[in-house]
């Protein structure tokens, strides 16, 4: 909000909270919808499996979540809450509305997607606000996302690969689990250091200079506080 009158500024910084917040949510959630038998065995135990198609559906809208409320922080910072606060409504009544049809298509199952649906479409409503404050184009929207799809379809391939893999070999959940999901991350990281701008981009390698940078001033700190 310190510079809100300065569009082109704005514009970067909504860009760059974009592109790290998709960095590190699609693969996670990627991660998530591959595990998801897993993951509900090792933490609630095999007698909750039915839950897993719910689980895997929420988890893949993951980002919808995290994304929209980057737009509406973006919006509250110049000043819309007003045009914000019109699509809250609209989204409370989007969710009521999909869990009531989707209870009457599909059971649980139904609700978890009709309110992921509704999700789905308050993110676009809230990104469109977003981008029209900060005159972003969707061209640039869509160019900041796509490193991290690059990204998530790297741990995508590696995940599903060595989850596949073990399943078939009987091996345990948790194992499946704990070993999939390392190789899935460590296949991102490998990636991320090898090809940074084909799985980061500009942006994503801003925020790593930056990141680097902070850890140096603390190492520095650290060692000036010793000595």
């Amino acid at each position: 909000s310190t510079f809100q009158n300065d569009e082109e500024r704005m514009a970067t910084n909504y860009r760059r909270l974009l592109a790290i917040t998709a960095a590190l949510v699609l693969p996670l959630s990627v991660l998530a919808v591959v595990l998801g038998r897993e993951i509900i065995s090792v933490v609630l135990g095999p007698q909750w499996d039915e839950v897993v198609p719910l689980f895997e559906i929420m988890v893949a809208a993951m980002f919808f979540r995290v994304g929209y409320k980057v737009s509406a922080v973006t919006v509250q910072s110049v000043g819309a809450v007003h045009r914000l606060a019109l699509r809250q409504f609209l989204y409370a009544a989007l969710v009521l509305g999909g869990a009531w049809f989707g209870a009457t298509w599909g059971g649980a199952r139904g609700v978890a997607v009709g309110v992921v649906v509704a999700l789905g479409v308050h993110y676009l409503m809230v990104t469109a606000l977003a981008m029209r404050v900060t005159n972003l184009p969707v061209r640039t929207y869509l160019s900041t996302l796509w490193p991290a799809l690059v990204l998530s379809a790297v741990v995508l391939g590696v995940t599903l690969a060595v989850a596949l893999a073990l399943r078939t070999a009987g091996a345990a959940d948790v194992l499946t689990l704990v070993a999939s999901g390392a190789a899935g991350l460590s296949a991102g990281v490998a990636s991320a250091a090898l090809v940074p701008r084909a799985v980061l981009g500009a942006d994503g390698q801003w925020w790593v200079v930056r990141l680097r940078g902070f850890a140096t001033r603390r190492r520095n700190k650290a060692a000036l506080g010793s000595s």
